[in-house]
């Protein structure tokens, strides 16, 4: 209740009838709906918390104490590739990590099959970082929330809008990259068709 009370004070909406989403900034489980492409690069980030750093956040450092344990190092992922702490849950090859719908893998993407309902990753994640880069297929008629429109849902509660939003205009808590009906994106970072 406690946690609850505290999320009210800092101006998190919590679930009611009228409002059956609540803000989360940190989420678990990754399923996707989609009626766009997903390339190869969908990714997780968990990174491992070194023992150093562990014991580094049961004591009180001085600011620029030069003994306060270093993070973990990894190797950041070039193009095409993954970070060296990133689970990769798409290869380009196979949706090994997902269950659910029966979605197609083709030429290093994934695709929604009509009528096959949603997917949802195997394994549950905590406080995470993603990647995810989608493509509208050139069929595909962007209208407002029509023709174009995904998810990348999480807790089965909250979903990361994925949509066509260059140049489709439509309510701002709506568009690519906000989560859904509670906070707009912080840029508008969607390609033109013609990038």
């Amino acid at each position: 209740m406690a946690r609850l009370a505290q999320a009210r004070k800092l101006g998190y909406k919590t679930r009611s009838k009228e409002n059956p989403m609540r803000i989360c900034p940190l989420c678990t489980v990754v399923p996707v709906l989609a009626l766009v492409a997903v390339p190869a690069a969908l990714l997780l980030g968990a990174a491992p918390v070194s023992q150093d750093a562990k014991q580094g956040a049961k004591k009180e450092w001085q600011v620029h104490d030069k003994d306060r344990p270093q993070p973990t190092m990894v190797t950041p992922g070039g193009h095409g590739t993954a970070p060296s702490d990133a689970i990769v849950l798409f290869d380009g090859k196979n949706l090994d990590a997902w269950t659910g719908g029966q979605w197609e893998v083709k030429d290093g993407y994934f695709q929604v099959k009509a009528g096959t309902g949603n997917i949802r990753t195997k394994e549950g994640f905590g406080s995470c970082q993603f990647h995810i880069e989608w493509m509208v297929p050139e069929s595909c008629n962007c209208n407002g929330q029509q023709g174009c429109n995904s998810g990348l849902f999480f807790m089965d509660r909250y979903e990361l809008q994925i949509l066509g939003s260059n140049p489709n205009k439509t309510y701002v808590d709506g568009m690519a990259g906000a989560m859904y009906g509670q906070y707009p994106p912080l840029v508008n970072a969607c390609k033109t068709p013609t990038m």
